[in-house]
């Protein structure tokens, strides 16, 4: 799952709830960008999963 633009994404308490709440969903995978979701794929993509 990424998380990226608007929506207050870059709240640290925002962030830790949506994390805790699609763990119990099986999600554990979640990446919050610091940049615009165009330019943080890049980022993304050089990344390990």
């Amino acid at each position: 799952m990424i998380l990226g633009g608007g929506l207050g994404m870059n709240v640290a308490p925002l962030q830790e709830s949506f994390r805790r709440n699609l763990a119990e969903s099986g999600v554990t995978d979640v990446r919050v960008l610091d940049q615009e979701p165009v330019f943080g794929v890049l980022q993304l993509v050089g990344e390990p999963a």
